[in-house]
């Protein structure tokens, strides 16, 4: 049974039993944690089998997400139409399905991780650097260490020895 099939509209939810919408919140909600848990379970299978395998095999992998993603947006988007458009979580759900694409370019490219964890922690040192020029004594000087520390650490990412 699909999300789709377990859902339907309502004439009237300001009408609606408070009751029952609270039991609806809370299903959406656990329905989201399950959803959130087989996905990230799923994600830690494909990262470990990933280093093992092509990247073809990998975007198979990745591929097998499709059903649940493709779930997951027909779900949001009757839920979207049940609820009041001025509420917070209509905002929250527009604004997943505003980027949807970006969410799904994953599913055609293997290459490509659900998250940018991986190149935050990378860019951290460069970007600590910059905000420490702040403090340089000058506006002059803060300024060539910002961009000195900038080249160097691009250096480091890059594979190249700045210091020799």
């Amino acid at each position: 049974m699909t999300v789709t099939d377990q859902t339907e509209r309502t004439d009237d939810v300001s009408n609606a039993d408070p009751a029952a919408l609270t039991t609806e919140r809370d299903d959406f909600k656990d329905r989201l944690l399950r959803m959130t848990a087989e996905f990230d379970n799923y994600r830690k299978r494909v990262d470990r089998q990933r280093r093992e395998l092509s990247e073809a095999a990998a975007a198979d992998l990745i591929r097998d997400l499709l059903p649940i993603i493709d779930d997951l947006e027909s779900w949001l988007r009757t839920k979207l139409g049940l609820i009041s458009q001025k509420t917070k979580l209509a905002e929250a759900i527009r604004y997943a399905l505003s980027r949807w694409e970006g969410l799904t370019r994953l599913l055609d490219d293997g290459r490509i991780e659900i998250d940018s964890n991986v190149v935050e922690r990378t860019i951290r040192p460069i970007a600590l650097n910059r905000k420490n020029a702040l403090f340089a004594g000058s506006d002059g000087g803060g300024e060539h260490w910002a961009v000195i520390a900038s080249l160097i650490e691009t250096c480091k990412l890059c594979g190249v020895e700045p210091l020799t």
